[in-house]
């Protein structure tokens, strides 16, 4: 297992990419590694350097978010089943592709 591709529409990716200019201001953000291993990061003011969120905190923010936006918290358990039910139901025959594009075994 290993990092899933995440598409994103035009609009939202220059956002990304503007987050990804600003990451550069980090103190201590070492870009090449960094990247690497994640671009969801937090500063830790007492060690003054830069650390990748763990897949846990990133699952809480991503609730936090949903839930004040729908009323309802979710998983990203549920979002990838939900995305991964509705490509089956439109691409039939897409196990594979969508295997290879999660980062999964087949």
């Amino acid at each position: 297992m290993g990092p899933a591709h995440v598409g994103f529409p035009k609009p939202l990716w220059t956002y990304v990419k503007s987050y990804l200019h600003c990451l550069k201001n980090f103190p201590s953000y070492d870009t090449k590694a960094m990247r690497k291993s994640s671009i969801f990061v937090r500063f830790d003011a007492s060690t003054q350097t830069a650390m990748a969120l763990s897949s846990s905190a990133i699952n809480k923010g991503i609730n936090k978010l949903w839930a004040e936006v729908h009323g309802t918290p979710v998983s990203t358990t549920k979002i990838r089943k939900s995305v991964v039910t509705h490509v089956r139901k439109t691409i039939p025959g897409s196990q594979d592709m969508l295997a290879a594009h999660m980062s999964w075994d087949s």
